[in-house]
């Protein structure tokens, strides 16, 4: 199977990554795709810090292909003979069109998308009134969101053991193959620190234990 990743640049807590972990060898990917062309050069820079964060837990064997993904994620799939690729589901209109697009293009060759998960605690359309129609009111809303969210599957936890990844070494990815990591090498680091997983979970307790103790008498000033 192939991983795509995409805004989920990680090993923890990766419900894709863990449905093709059980199907059998994996191949993590990354597509830079021609629209982040449009990004801001600090945006880039965190980006290839992140992919560089990333082929380090994986020993140096995340692929990053530069292409538009309707072309480079069928060509990955076919020429290591993987029968589906896994993604964390992406409801952004963009990510969606991607997604549908790159979806129809690999059942064109025989291969399956196969979406787990989102980047949100409850998935979009599933918060709606008893008729399924969306909230107008934010109180009912949150009422029905926290019934909601006591359904969702909790968090994975730990990045799995078990993974066979593939290597890259020697595999031939096609003409311009085989593909390592690629990233700008030319953008300055910014000193960007702790841009990782670990990082957030430590930016979210500084947060929870400084900020959050003071909503109560800091919620009102703006």
């Amino acid at each position: 199977s192939v991983v795509w990743f995409r805004r989920d640049l990680r090993l923890e807590d990766h419900a894709a990554l863990q449905r093709a972990a059980a199907d059998g060898p994996v191949l993590a990917l990354f597509v830079i795709d021609p629209e982040f062309d449009s990004a801001g050069e600090r945006r880039r820079a965190v980006l290839s810090q992140m992919l560089r964060r990333l082929d380090a837990q994986l020993e140096g064997n995340l692929v990053v292909r530069r292409g538009a993904p309707i072309t480079v994620v069928p060509e990955v799939a076919a020429a290591i003979g993987a029968t589906e690729v896994h993604v964390t589901r992406d409801y952004a209109p963009y990510g969606h069109a991607r997604d549908a697009a790159v979806s129809a293009a690999l059942r064109a060759t025989g291969h399956r998308l196969v979406g787990s998960g989102s980047s949100l605690v409850v998935p979009p359309g599933t918060v709606t009134k008893d008729d399924g129609n969306p909230y107008a009111v934010f109180t009912p809303f949150r009422k029905r969101w926290s019934a909601v969210r006591r359904e969702v599957a909790s968090p994975l936890g730990a990045a799995p053991t078990n993974v066979d990844w593939v290597s890259i070494a020697g595999i031939d990815l096609g003409a311009d193959g085989p593909w390592g990591l690629v990233v700008d090498t030319a953008l300055p680091d910014h000193s960007m620190v702790d841009v990782d997983a670990t990082g957030a979970l430590a930016r979210w307790d500084r947060f929870r234990n400084d900020a959050l103790s003071r909503y109560s008498d800091d919620r009102d000033p703006p």
